[in-house]
Formats: C-alpha cells, structure tokens, sequence
C-alpha cells in the first residue's frame, strides 16, 4: 500500500518536471521572441516615422 502511493508519488513528480521543463522553454522561447518584435517594431518606427497627429494605435 505504502510502495504503491510512494510509486504514484515518484510517477507524478517526474510529470511534473517534465512540465515545469517544457514551461522553462516555453518562458525561453516568449522571451526571445518578445525582443524580436520589439527589435523590429523599432526599426520599423525608424523607417516610417509617424506624421504629427497621426495615430496608428485604433
């Protein structure tokens, strides 16, 4: 009974850090991506700059 639940135990813990890797790469991936489409709308902003009282925000 006791062997059971600690096998039960060890099987959840290993889920959960598989998740909480998957997450760490998913939070890695946002990040850099994040800074990539900063990065461009930046030098977007450069190429085009926007005209007084002109809003492109909707």
């Amino acid at each position: 009974m006791i062997e059971q639940k600690g096998d039960e135990l060890r099987l959840a813990v290993k889920k959960l850090q598989s998740e909480m890797q998957i997450l760490a790469a998913l939070v890695d991936e946002n990040q850099r991506l994040g800074g990539m489409l900063i990065a461009e709308w930046r030098r977007l902003q450069g190429m085009y700059p926007s005209q007084p009282g002109v809003d492109f925000r909707g």
